[in-house]
């Protein structure tokens, strides 16, 4: 594992394991040793499978086109449910095609669409619930008056069929509003692709124009226990954070 900015920021609670596939041959001297990618990309295939039933982050720096989805499907062979997460709805897409091909039943979690073609979702509140960072599937859609058709054909359908799915993938907006502990849930194997510091310590903002919608969905919530325990301790601490925003704003308006 190289020495990145986050495995540098986590250093006292790693537990380094050094990828040294057997040298094969020696490049010219200004190069060094070199390895075939073929030994390097079975030691990374050992090491992922062998995270599997061991808690904990493992943080993976090899180069792009060392073989990490490979890896991934390695991993992915040895257990009945895993998740995948990366950047952007097009590369969820491509990997699942990648994944079906290689005869794994594998799915994407939908975008979510309140206009257009694509149209899945009917409750324009829920935009602006994800603009504030919060879950859409716990702030809006338990009060969604359009719940149970968005459950027959909609975009709760197509969540459904994604969570039922042997490999579920999803993208790092969805990682950070729903939490890693939500999506991987069921799961006995989750990667995390690029820009991952992004997803294990997500950040949030709030425009001032948005405190209204806030402590609308807020105040629905904090008076729901089933959705504060949904929630867990790291969304609640996100909640209450709000609430206090608002709370101020209110003061300073009066």
């Amino acid at each position: 594992m190289d020495e990145t900015p986050l495995s540098r920021r986590y250093h006292s609670g790693l537990r380094i394991h050094t990828i040294s596939p057997k040298w094969d041959f020696e490049s010219d001297p200004k190069n060094g040793p070199a390895v075939p990618i073929t030994n390097w990309q079975s030691e990374l295939q050992k090491c992922r499978v062998d995270s599997i039933g061991t808690a904990g982050i493992y943080l993976d720096g090899s180069a792009t086109g060392s073989g990490k989805s490979t890896a991934d499907q390695a991993a992915l062979q040895q257990v009945a449910r895993g998740a995948i997460v990366l950047p952007t709805h097009e590369q969820c897409d491509d990997l699942a095609r990648d994944l079906r091909d290689a005869e794994f039943d594998a799915v994407c979690y939908p975008g979510r669409f309140t206009k257009g073609k694509k149209q899945n979702c009917w409750n324009d509140e829920a935009d602006r619930a994800e603009k504030l960072g919060l879950s859409v599937g716990a702030s809006v859609c338990p009060y969604c008056e359009k719940r149970k058709d968005c459950e027959s054909f909609g975009y709760l359908a197509a969540v459904k069929r994604a969570e039922a799915a042997q490999v579920r993938i999803a993208t790092h907006a969805r990682g950070v509003h729903n939490t890693l502990t939500a999506l991987g849930k069921g799961c006995e194997y989750l990667a995390v692709h690029e820009a991952s510091l992004d997803v294990l310590l997500p950040t949030e903002g709030l425009s001032v124009g948005g405190l209204d919608t806030a402590k609308r969905i807020l105040d629905r919530l904090l008076s729901d226990p089933v959705w504060l325990d949904w929630f867990g301790s790291t969304g609640l601490a996100r909640l209450v954070w709000l609430c206090r925003v608002a709370r101020r704003r209110r003061k300073s308006d009066s």
